[in-house]
């Protein structure tokens, strides 16, 4: 069965944000100030559009918790869900339930789109919000071509990314002190231009590292 989510609920902090804020506070800033749109957004909000009119023409309204019900008689299949826990929320780009079993997708028009930390992060925050809902979650980061770039099944240790993130985030708007955090994210950042050379030479040397941090890819 088909389905598309209920009204959104009021939330503080959308889950695109906080992904960007916990790759590196700074790039997180510099968007909200400087906003990019891209050719590539733009053919994405069109893809997505498209999509969801397509989906939604024979979709029902439901909740996420009614679908996972459903899920024990037939398959569930939904786009563009509204999942929230009352401070963070976002809509997920596509989810399907089999007899309790979450799968959250998050699709991204570029190889590079699908590849960058933040779009990883944004899946993990996807499944944690879902968590509780089902029997299980895994979520995925794929190319519309159905390419797959990350996949994760998503754990209790997934909590703490997102209560810290949420943690910083509002302490970091309170002081209106965004740090700078290199890392292999450096190299396809839109703003690296405003890190200085300092910066630039730092996350190079990070991204180099045979021991630099690197998204898991549980493939």
């Amino acid at each position: 069965m088909l389905f598309v989510g209920r009204k959104p609920t009021r939330h503080r902090i959308s889950v695109t944000d906080l992904a960007f804020h916990i790759t590196c506070p700074f790039l997180y800033i510099n968007k909200k100030i400087f906003p990019k749109l891209t050719t590539a957004m733009l053919v994405g909000k069109e893809e997505h559009e498209k999509r969801y009119r397509e989906h939604a023409e024979k979709a029902v309204p439901l909740s996420l918790r009614q679908a996972v019900k459903l899920s024990y008689e037939e398959k569930m299949v939904g786009r563009e869900v509204w999942v929230s826990n009352g401070i963070v929320g976002g809509f997920v780009d596509f989810i399907e339930i089999t007899n309790g079993h979450i799968r959250v997708v998050e699709y991204k028009t570029t190889e590079r789109g699908a590849s960058w930390l933040p779009s990883h992060i944004q899946a993990i925050l996807y499944g944690t919000l879902v968590k509780d809902i089902g029997e299980s979650v895994v979520v995925e980061v794929r190319t519309f071509d159905e390419e797959l770039y990350f996949k994760k099944t998503i754990g209790s240790s997934d909590e703490e990314i997102l209560l810290k993130g949420v943690e910083e985030l509002e302490l970091n708007t309170k002081r209106g002190i965004f740090p700078r955090r290199p890392g292999p994210h450096c190299s396809v950042c839109p703003f690296r231009d405003r890190c200085g050379e300092v910066w630039a030479a730092r996350a190079t040397r990070v991204h180099a590292s045979p021991g630099a941090a690197q998204p898991p890819q549980e493939m």
